[in-house]
């Protein structure tokens, strides 16, 4: 049976690491030898997505608790190559951008005549917060690791094409994939769909990061004009208080709600009025299908490729300018208007199902 690693750092609250489920569950029931090899047990969301996994899913910790990831993907190379060598899989998958140079550098350590290796792009390589000096290095770096892979995947077909024209000897090596977001409990019609709501509500899903730019938003939740809105925070991080000293600040307390980590964030958009977007920079952000899977309205800033398609043009939602009076202003256009009807049709395209076909043929041929 042709076997499939696919690998992350640890199984954390991001959502790659629930991607990596999906697709490793996928490819099991795709009748393939599948197996996640996690680098560091302890991950937060461990308890949540460990049971996940299909029953023929192999789940390999290559060590003890989580310390530092980047430490973390430094010290247990060496063991993940070994583990590559003692018994090659006919594929490598890299769930995410942090992994890549990880299963590039494991690959080439080990014995790569019987393993072909996929990278995945779910960020973008050159970031906006890296400057001159961090651009030239991570361009170096993943460079490198294109150059070492059989394949790079892509979220979108404008990641594809921004890619291509980073790498132009590589360009023949990506490939658009969708990615497995929206689960068949998301695409349910809920009770509370359809309902005016009694308070409106603005929820957010994301990790307390700097790079989530939660201060933007509740910057612009204290400038808004529907004064009986809430806005409830999902998620957890190193910048939750710095966020919580800003909504006293703010004194906003009273109407912000900080709900920590959510294993199921479908019933939050079934009964949230707006979901908000505010990061720096994504990939393809999951909690966008999620909250449509729902019916539930975006207000996002143009954070990821393809933002001006996928919310600009979509029923209900809202593209913003990256500041507080744009954001606030937005909100209070979307909380005024009736809940949209369309936005489920286009999360199901994102669906697990539609997926883990679409990463399956990305690599058939490399399984042959």
């Amino acid at each position: 049976m042709r076997r499939v690693v696919l690998a992350v750092n640890s199984l954390g609250q991001r959502g790659t690491d629930r991607v990596a489920i999906h697709l490793a569950c996928g490819v099991a029931a795709a009748g393939l030898d599948a197996e996640i090899v996690a680098f560091r047990r302890g991950g937060t969301g461990e308890s949540v997505l460990g049971p996940m996994l299909h029953p023929a899913v192999r789940l390999t910790f290559l060590a003890g608790e989580v310390a530092h990831r980047k430490l973390d993907l430094v010290t247990g190379l060496a063991g993940f190559a070994a583990h590559l060598r003692s018994g090659p899989p006919a594929c490598l998958i890299s769930c995410g951008n942090h992994m890549n140079w990880v299963c590039a550098a494991a690959a080439t350590l080990a014995d790569r005549s019987h393993c072909r290796v996929v990278l995945k792009a779910t960020n973008p390589i050159i970031r906006p917060s890296d400057g001159p000096l961090g651009a030239v290095v991570r361009r170096g770096v993943y460079g490198w690791a294109v150059d070492a892979a059989d394949r790079m995947l892509t979220l979108t077909e404008a990641d594809a094409g921004n890619l291509s024209a980073a790498f132009p000897r590589q360009a023949h090596k990506f490939k658009a994939v969708a990615n497995p977001y929206v689960t068949a409990e998301m695409l349910k019609p809920r009770t509370s769909d359809d309902t005016g709501l009694r308070t409106p509500i603005v929820v957010a899903v994301a990790g307390f990061s700097r790079r989530k730019r939660l201060d933007l938003l509740v910057e612009a939740f204290a400038l808004t004009r529907t004064r009986d809105a809430r806005l409830v925070l999902i998620g957890d991080g190193v910048e939750r208080r710095a966020i919580e000293a800003q909504i006293q600040a703010r004194g906003i307390g009273d109407r912000v709600d900080l709900a920590g980590y959510v294993a199921d964030v479908g019933p939050w958009f079934a009964r949230a009025s707006v979901m908000a977007l505010t990061s720096t920079y994504e990939g393809l952000p999951a909690v966008l299908f999620e909250a449509m899977a729902a019916n539930c309205p975006v207000v996002s800033t143009n954070c990821f490729a393809g933002a001006d398609e996928l919310v600009g043009r979509s029923e209900g939602c809202l593209l913003s300018a990256d500041d507080p009076a744009s954001i606030a202003a937005a909100l209070d256009q979307v909380l005024s208007q009736p809940r949209p009807t369309t936005l489920r049709t286009q999360a199901q395209r994102y669906s697990v199902e539609q997926g883990v076909r679409s990463h399956i043929a990305a690599v058939e041929d490399l399984l042959t």
